[in-house]
């Protein structure tokens, strides 16, 4: 049979109660909890029995004891963890770092040799065109003197392979 109370049914408080007379509730949670107790019997003799039930456990069960040396030795033992951790992540970003620029240094690297090799061809292509544009000016050059024509204005009167440009 359930007891249904304004703020509900007690079965609702058992865990909070307990949580309550451990001190592990939170501040909001526990406000709640004594305002409920105060208006509750049930509750209130339940918190009662938990805590005598404890207090006879704590006088019944042996009281362990820490050696007098624990506190340092457990600091010495953090440090310890907390600078190997340091140190390995301080290699592990090392690594990275010297990863990320082999490849930057990769990638730059065969950019410029692709640029080099593309300026090769522009240029290569670029002189095959002037080559080719002065071979057919040569050739026109010497149809026209051939039929008798005179040269076009500011064309010099004789092209060959073996001028040089000044």
């Amino acid at each position: 049979m359930n007891i249904t109370v304004m703020n509900g049914a007690c079965e609702d408080y058992e865990f909070d109660v307990a949580e309550l007379a451990d001190g592990t509730l939170a501040p909001e949670k526990a406000r709640i909890v004594r305002l409920h107790l105060a208006g509750c019997t049930r509750c209130r003799r339940w918190r009662d029995e938990y805590a005598a039930i404890d207090a006879r456990l704590a006088r019944a069960l042996p009281q362990p004891r820490l050696p007098a040396d624990f506190e340092w030795k457990l600091a010495a033992r953090l440090r310890e963890r907390a600078s190997t951790a340091r140190a390995d992540t301080r290699v592990a970003a090392e690594r990275e770092y010297a990863d990320l620029m082999t490849g930057l240094r990769d990638r730059l690297r065969s950019a410029t040799l692709g640029g080099v090799a593309g300026a090769v061809a522009a240029t290569g292509c670029a002189l095959a065109a002037v080559i080719q544009g002065f071979s057919a000016l040569a050739a026109l050059h010497s149809r026209s003197s051939s039929s008798g024509e005179a040269p076009a204005a500011g064309w010099p009167s004789r092209i060959s392979s073996s001028s040089t440009c000044r």
